[in-house]
């Protein structure tokens, strides 16, 4: 066994005292390193889960958003389906019309109250040139080939 001097005892007490005040003052300037750290990391943290909910939002409102423009599209596709259907109703209405006039002025008993009719349309704009003209022309080529037949 060693035996120590009270002056050597003294000296280890002392430097055991220092060596623990280097030790305590390092590990609080570790643990001050430590909760600025903590206290960054906290700040960041507390920045990006603020930003995580707006774009959470963002998100949210675009979607709702896209989900309205779907329904508009989905309406203007019904919207033009059904003008489409309309408007071929009236083009068939419109070609039986016409078909009907120019059977009208086929017949003599008939002829001169149509033609009138048919000439009040032109002139008040209701049917345009070609359609006038088509239907002109179509009894004019049938006198023209009731002609042909009776020569």
């Amino acid at each position: 066994m060693i035996k120590f001097t009270p002056q050597e005892l003294e000296m280890e007490s002392s430097l055991k005292q220092r060596i623990k005040f280097i030790c305590i003052k390092g590990l609080s300037a570790s643990l001050k390193n430590i909760n600025s750290n903590t206290q960054n990391d906290k700040s960041t943290i507390r920045i990006l889960k603020q930003n995580n909910e707006s774009l959470e939002l963002r998100v949210k409102n675009l979607t709702e958003k896209v989900e309205n423009q779907k329904e508009q599209i989905d309406d203007l596709r019904q919207d033009n389906y059904n003008l489409r259907y309309q408007f071929q109703q009236l083009e068939q209405l419109f070609k039986r019309l016409v078909n009907f006039f120019k059977r009208m002025l086929n017949r003599k008993d008939k002829e001169e109250v149509y033609s009138e009719v048919v000439n009040d349309m032109y002139n008040n704009q209701i049917i345009n040139e070609n359609t006038y003209d088509n239907i002109l022309d179509y009894s004019d080529n049938l006198d023209k080939d009731k002609d042909n037949y009776e020569l």
